[in-house]
């Protein structure tokens, strides 16, 4: 009997990452990245997409395009676009 709960448990660690969750992840992952810096100021979400067992959130600023991938595992990747010359900064 005990081992009903146990398996519905771990049923919800493997369960494909929402993305709500992804947004949570990728929101707190500019959080560490931005600081207090003015740099990221005023940042906003401008699109959530996923792509195969990722997702992509991207953030906006006046200057700069924020991408955050978020693997299914939760590690993230960040990418930073200059909107001026539209080339990858980092």
């Amino acid at each position: 009997m005990a081992l009903v709960p146990a398996a519905l448990i771990a049923a919800g660690c493997v369960a494909p990452m929402t993305q709500r969750e992804a947004v949570e992840i990728a929101t707190e992952r500019m959080g560490k990245y931005c600081g207090a810096s003015p740099r990221c100021k005023p940042l906003r979400i401008t699109h959530t997409q996923k792509i195969k067992d990722r997702w992509l959130v991207e953030f906006d600023t006046a200057a700069t395009t924020y991408g955050v991938a978020v693997a299914g595992d939760g590690n993230t990747e960040l990418s930073i676009w200059d909107k001026s010359s539209g080339v990858s900064v980092r």
